[in-house]
């Protein structure tokens, strides 16, 4: 039985529900969705740059400073000069970053519970490994 609606729709349904549900508990933890992508990101590339944050993040140089800058000053990210240049910064989470950071991942874990709630073991095996494969296949089909 196809889906008259189209996989396209489908899929664009579930990331408006998944979007609003993380952005609301985000907003309880005083977040947008671009500074938990850099929290979550620097947690897991300690030492990483601003070029990297900003290309992880699709977002120029600029306005990633900015958004950089914000962190540091809610204590949350610590910037530290790198040896070889003095000018480029390492990112590091504080301590209190990490607490927040360790908010983030607790926040994905209940949305990927809720979303696993709905769906059999099985289900979800052959929804992640359908999923898998689609994914594969659109990354090497192109435009």
């Amino acid at each position: 039985m196809r889906n008259k609606t189209g996989i396209v729709h489908s899929i664009y349904q579930l990331a408006q529900i998944e979007q609003q549900n993380l952005n609301h508990h985000l907003k309880q933890l005083g977040l947008n969705p671009d500074q938990a992508r850099v929290l979550d990101y620097v947690q897991a590339h300690p030492g990483t740059n601003q070029r990297a944050v900003a290309t992880h993040l699709g977002r120029q140089a600029a306005s990633t400073s900015n958004l950089l800058t914000g962190l540091s000053q809610r204590g949350w990210l610590k910037r530290q000069p790198v040896k070889e240049n003095a000018r480029e910064k390492a990112l590091f989470l504080t301590v209190e970053g990490a607490k927040i950071a360790a908010q983030i991942a607790q926040t994905f874990n209940k949305l990927n519970t809720l979303f696993e709630q709905g769906l059999t073991a099985k289900q979800l095996d052959d929804l992640v490994a359908l999923l898998t494969q689609l994914t594969q296949y659109l990354e090497t089909a192109g435009d």
